[in-house]
């Protein structure tokens, strides 16, 4: 008993750090799906499932009382499984990814829940301090294990199909590990769950709370995580109003693209652009194409505009470019002004050091050398 108190309050208090970090910190997650599924997961998963599991074996409690608890811990544990499917599926937008799996998987679910809950299918059997649950039919043992395993196979199988498109490889390389360790714990509770032998509980217990502290550290490191994989930006050009270029960064190669690079119809398509917008305020404006968005926003007080080319444009994309134009305002508003009021020549070489700015608000997207 004392062994899973300990186990039940490590798990509780990773869990709670998590929810309150992404609570606190909501506004710094691309994807609120991705947040709010992370948010049920850490309650089902490390709360929940993990309370009733270990609970459930303790001779404390009498027989009806452990059963109900193992039958609630299948429950939340079909549950967090397809959660976990979801969550990664989603993080890494698998491209494969769609709707029927997981429809698939949750009326599986939901057939073994039903045979669970509407007869007895488990046989209890007290050994020595600890209750054992032994499955009275081997068809919904089979089909119990089945379901983990196929989990398994899809979260591996989309991790090595995908990993060459991830962009940062330290972070993949973390969501391997993640996913990898996910893919251990399913399995040694699948083991545990035809042996009942007790060293699997153990180390099951022991993967899962380091598998919750990976997942804690990247939610904490990184929060974007859900949508800073596979999209991609791919350039961003800034240019005073009167069709001056100021800067502009491409984000495939990692360097600033040079003036000759922008000339002809691309700075005749752009000034046509602010000849139309440029007297919007406060408004992001987004132009639709094939395979990505073009996203133009305007500074009416310092007159320059700034035109993003992205794969997909996402709430973090929209909220970086706002800051990102904030900061660039403040950081060259002599520049700008003089370039306004005066119109007074400056050496555009004065917008070099924008690339720090934009470090520091699309730093997911910056090409690593």
């Amino acid at each position: 008993m004392f062994t899973s108190i300990i186990l039940i309050s490590i798990s509780i208090i990773i869990c709670i750090i998590g929810i309150i970090n992404m609570l606190n910190h909501r506004e710094s997650y691309g994807s609120q799906l991705y947040m709010f599924l992370n948010l049920l997961l850490y309650f089902f998963l490390g709360i929940v499932f993990f309370i009733f599991f270990h609970l459930s074996s303790e001779t404390y409690f009498d027989k009806e009382t452990a059963l109900t608890f193992w039958n609630l811990s299948i429950l939340f544990w079909i549950i967090s499984v397809l959660l976990i499917n979801n969550i990664h599926s989603h993080v890494i937008e698998y491209k494969g990814h769609s709707f029927a799996p997981t429809l698939i998987y949750t009326s599986f679910g939901c057939v073994i829940l039903g045979v669970i809950f509407s007869s007895e299918s488990f046989e209890i059997v007290q050994t020595g301090n600890n209750y054992r649950f032994i499955f009275q039919s081997d068809t919904l043992l089979i089909f119990f294990i089945i379901f983990n395993i196929v989990i398994v196979i899809q979260m591996l199988f989309e991790e090595i199909d995908n990993y060459s498109q991830l962009r940062d490889k330290k972070l993949a390389r973390f969501l391997f590990s993640l996913a990898f360790n996910t893919s251990i714990i399913i399995i040694l509770y699948s083991i545990y769950i035809i042996t009942h032998i007790y060293l699997f509980k153990f180390l099951y217990s022991i993967i899962y709370l380091n598998g919750m502290c990976i997942a804690l550290y990247i939610n904490i490191k990184k929060p974007n995580v859900s949508i800073d994989l596979t999209n991609r930006i791919h350039e961003l050009i800034i240019f005073h109003k009167s069709g001056i270029l100021l800067y502009s960064y491409n984000f495939e190669t990692g360097k600033d693209i040079e003036d000759s690079v922008l000339k002809g119809s691309i700075l005749i398509g752009i000034n046509h652009i602010l000849m139309n917008f440029a007297d919007k305020k406060n408004q992001l404006n987004t132009i639709k194409m094939k395979n990505r968005d073009l996203i133009l926003e305007f500074d009416n007080t310092h007159g320059y505009a700034v035109l993003l080319i992205t794969q997909k444009k996402t709430k973090f994309i929209e909220k970086a470019v706002n800051l990102f134009m904030e900061k660039f305002s403040e950081f060259y508003q002599d520049s700008l002004i003089k370039l306004n009021i005066f119109r007074q020549l400056i050496d555009i070489s004065v917008f070099n050091n924008t690339k720090e700015i934009l470090n520091k608000y699309f730093n997911p997207y910056i090409k690593k050398s």
